[in-house]
């Protein structure tokens, strides 16, 4: 169709750039990397107004180098821009480099707009008919038959020759819109035209096959068949034929078309694309002559959406293309913009959004890696790609790289190994590597060559020459006989008795660079009686208290640090962790499952306002140990030297073994032990304690508590808690046994002694609550744990208020069978009532056995009382000795505190 041709100046700025030499040195952008990838490829990456741009220059006039489209096939199949890049490069067609191309339909995957190679028409023409879309008028990007880059306007038409006429016609295997006219060859993506019933389509067959539909090509063949208007049936495209479709106005001029005349159809577009090696529409047009030249309605939603874009660009030479991508997104006047700033001549639109992809080869490899970063995360499926390709193929190494594991000055005696990066021919392709292939030269010999390594044997400048092939690579450095500097650093100048301490050399060539040598020409010594060194700078207290020196001597210099061995943390304790927070901790497993939770205070806790629920679950082994880990999301360094870790643990008692790890001042980790294997017995909470040997080496850092079991018959699931985690330094501390039971409390031995042998238990919250009364139940399980009653067959008392299904049945049972308690009546127990202290004094006497009696009688209790013989019993055994005014409140609740002090000197005396 014939189009005419203008150049629209729709956006135009005065823009300033800086060339250098024959290339450009962009003084708007930083350059945060430029080297070529090929001959005649070179990658750039730029910041442009926060930007990140991505840039290959591609040299056409290069001898080895093309710039290739590649089609997909089939054409409507997706791949993501590196797969398709890697599986077209090949010895003598590698790819280098490659963005992202055509517009495509995303749900089908077929190309939007004309692709054209060599003639064959791949996919027709389609131009949009609104301003405010990408394609609207016929501009294309290609390789023409002279080899050159064109970014122009294209001129095709389709003409029908009928009776004499020569009728254009609207498109080739595209959809057919009204009054339209489309011929379908072979080449339509279905064997059947995509046409309704209102208009009429001519099946004409040409004397052979139809292998490519091309401009320049002519059609002539012979009407077969003609579906009649209204006929809603699918026309099938003959192999060797066409389909001529017509409808409204363009169907006049056709309607009177029978069968058997002749009809012919020729292809045809502009003698400057003709042959050219491929065309790809696109749009909008961005750069023309060298200005701002854009074909769309810049005011448009899709032009002022901030997205990634991707261009392709030319010199006005048109031997230099440039393929650009833009992450983070610009509107089209911003990238229109950009691209004048870079001093292209023309430069065209391509897809951008989630399709911006760029790709190239790195040094030492062939395979195309990706260069940018896409919106969506990852590549995008795309359609077609433009390839920069090196023809070159693989020869003899021209280019190297080799790094030092060290790089300075050299200490004589000190070791250096290279390590080869890579190995190009002239044309950048990677050469196999091989250590043997490698010579390393000295020019003043002060170092002697092994291998890839080398050692210093004198002081003095070299310069060494490291070949392979026809590649070479010098590196020059000094060789020195001392450092002109050597210091010793430390984290303190004190150190705690028995810790150790890191210390660390460093040395210094006479420009203040870092000095190279080998470890085991760093000698450490210890001035004074206070420790020991390892040859790694790791000094060791040996518990002496003291001031003495650590001595590092390198080469012929030796300098020296003062050191002082004190307490430095003068602490008793130190807070590692309350279990405040949950997110403090991770779960770790071995052969088991678990999870963990903060849990109020309230409900469990000793300290603070939560602890930590340890849920765990060890069943279904067959072998091994299992464990649920509670570790620290970061260490816990512990100042000075602890002795012993300590915690608040809420036991369940299914005999796990409470362990823990630290590491010492290297990172080594070591276990300790809160209990002995099988050790958690008890239930309720118990502060325990994991000691720290003297031979971990200090500082030490906490990382993890945690339940073992070894045993696969004991491997249980339960649940426990935590609260208050700490180091521990005195060996006399000794930690409240009770939130309300303090060391100072006058009856701390007397609680302490019941609670560590299981027979009373303190509060969830972490309390004894030791003023509150103490209800008969509660009694009967403390007498039951303390007199070690069997609790596993029992007879039924009969209390209708102590079902079986009551939590203390057992112990209340037992207790009763054993005649230390009984009922209230027959019937009834009244398990909640407070327990007096003259009930109290029974049940002692009863389960203790006692006897005996007072001269001296208290005052309240009466003979005709039936516990008189009872309490004057009790005090005659020097349990009770009642109160200041010579009574002994028989009827008044007893305590907690008071029963639990009359029980352990029951069980005491």
């Amino acid at each position: 169709m014939k189009k005419k041709i203008t150049v629209v100046l729709s956006f135009l700025l005065a823009v300033t750039f800086v060339l250098v030499g024959g290339n450009k040195g962009y003084a708007f952008q930083t350059t945060n990397d430029s080297y070529p990838v090929s001959q005649g490829v070179k990658y750039s990456n730029y910041t442009y107004s926060s930007k990140p741009v991505n840039h290959l220059q591609v040299d056409l006039s290069n001898p080895y180098t093309k710039l290739k489209l590649s089609v997909p096939s089939p054409i409507n199949s997706v791949m993501t821009l590196t797969n398709r890049a890697n599986s077209d490069s090949k010895e003598g067609n590698r790819v280098v480099g490659a963005i992202n191309a055509n517009f495509f339909n995303m749900g089908d995957g077929y190309p939007m707009y004309l692709i054209s190679q060599y003639n064959t028409i791949v996919t027709p023409e389609v131009l949009s008919s609104s301003k405010g879309y990408y394609v609207s008028e016929p501009i294309a990007f290609g390789i023409t038959a002279n080899g050159n880059a064109e970014i122009d306007y294209y001129n095709s038409d389709i003409i029908v020759q009928y009776n004499g006429q020569n009728i254009e016609i609207n498109g080739v295997n595209k959809t057919r819109d009204a009054n339209q006219g489309i011929v379908y060859t072979p080449q339509h993506h279905s064997s059947k035209t995509p046409t309704n019933e209102f208009g009429m389509e001519f099946i004409v067959e040409t004397p052979e096959t139809v292998s490519a539909t091309k401009f320049g090509q002519t059609l002539t063949g012979t009407v077969k068949s003609i579906r009649q208007y209204g006929d809603a049936t699918k026309s099938t495209i003959p192999r060797n034929g066409f389909v001529l479709s017509v409808n409204g106005t363009m169907l006049e001029k056709f309607k009177n078309i029978k069968i058997g005349e002749q009809i012919s159809v020729s292809f045809n577009i502009n003698q400057k694309w003709q042959d050219a090696e491929y065309i790809m529409a696109s749009g909008p047009l961005l750069i023309y002559d060298g200005k701002v030249n854009i074909t769309m309605d810049t005011s448009s939603s899709r032009a002022r959406q901030v997205t990634p874009r991707t261009a392709v660009a030319i010199s006005a030479d048109k031997k230099t293309v440039h393929l650009i991508t833009v992450d983070k997104g610009m509107t089209i006047a911003q990238f229109a913009t950009y691209l004048s700033k870079l001093g292209v001549d023309r430069a065209i639109n391509l897809d951008g959004g989630g399709s911006t992809t760029m790709g190239i080869r790195k040094y030492g490899s062939n395979t195309v890696v990706l260069a940018n970063s896409p919106s969506g995360g990852s590549q995008r499926r795309v359609s077609a790609i433009l390839e920069a390709v090196s023809t070159g193929t693989t020869g003899t190494p021209t280019i190297l790289k080799v790094t030092r594991d060290q790089v300075g000055s050299m200490l004589v005696g000190s070791k250096v190994t290279l390590t080869p990066e890579y190995l190009m021919d002239e044309h950048y392709n990677p050469v196999t590597i091989r250590n043997e292939d490698f010579t390393i030269t000295p020019q003043q010999n002060l170092v002697e060559v092994s291998g890839l390594s080398y050692t210093a044997v004198k002081a003095g400048s070299e310069r060494l020459t490291v070949q392979n092939g026809n590649a070479a690579q010098t590196i020059s450095f000094d060789v020195v006989d001392a450092p002109s500097t050597l210091s010793i650093s430390s984290d303190s100048t004190s150190i705690e008795p028995s810790a150790t301490m890191k210390f660390t050399a460093t040395a210094k060539d006479a420009k203040g660079n870092n000095l190279v040598y080998s470890p085991s020409q760093l000698k450490w010594e210890v001035e004074g009686d206070i420790g020991t060194i390892s040859s790694t700078g790791l000094f060791k207290s040996n518990g002496k208290y003291g001031k003495g020196k650590i001595v590092a001597t390198l080469g012929t210099k030796t300098v020296s640090k003062d050191i002082e061995v004190k307490e430095t943390y003068t602490g008793t304790t130190f807070a590692i962790n309350n279990f405040e927070k949950a997110a403090d901790w991770r779960i770790e497993t071995a052969l088991s499952k678990g999870s963990h939770t903060a849990i109020d205070s309230k409900q469990y806790g000793k300290e603070g306002k939560y602890s930590i629920k340890l849920s765990y679950d060890m069943t279904g082994n067959q072998s091994g140990t299992a464990a649920t880990y509670l570790r620290l999301n970061s260490l816990v360094k512990l100042p000075g030297n602890p002795l012993k870790i300590g915690v608040w643990m809420y036991g369940d008692g299914k005999e796990t073994w409470v362990r823990g790890y630290i590491r010492d001042a290297s990172g080594e980790r070591h276990p300790v032990d809160f209990t002995a294997e099988n050790g958690q017995t008890w239930t309720g909470w118990k502060y325990i304690e994991a000691p720290i040997s003297n031979d971990i080496a200090r500082p030490v850092s906490f990382e993890s508590i945690y339940l073992a079991q070894p045993t696969v018959s004991k491997q249980k699931a339960g649940t426990v808690y935590f609260d208050k985690l700490q180091a521990v330094y005195k060996t006399s501390y000794e930690e409240p046994i009770f939130t309300d039971v303090s060391n100072e409390n006058v009856n701390k031995d007397e609680i302490k002694y019941l609670v560590d042998r299981g027979f009373i238990n303190g509060y969830t919250d972490g309390s004894f609550k030791p003023t509150n009364a103490l209800t008969r139940s509660h009694a009967a399980v403390l007498l039951a744990r303390a007199l070690k009653l069997d609790t596993t067959n029992v007879k039924n008392p009969g209390f209708k208020d102590v079902p079986t299904s009551h939590p203390y049945y057992k112990e209340i049972a037992a207790i009763v069978n054993a005649g230390i308690m009984s009922g209230k009546d027959s019937s009834s127990f009244d398990p909640e009532s407070k327990l007096t202290r003259a009930q109290m004094a029974k049940i002692l006497v009863e389960a203790y056995d006692l006897t005996g009696t007072t001269t001296s009688k208290f005052k309240d209790v009466s003979k005709e009382q039936w516990y008189y013989d009872y309490v004057h019993t009790l005090a005659a055994n020097n349990i009770t000795t009642g109160y200041e005014d010579n009574t002994y409140k028989p009827g008044v609740a007893v305590s907690r505190v008071h029963f639990s002090l009359f029980l352990y000197r029951a069980m005491t005396k």
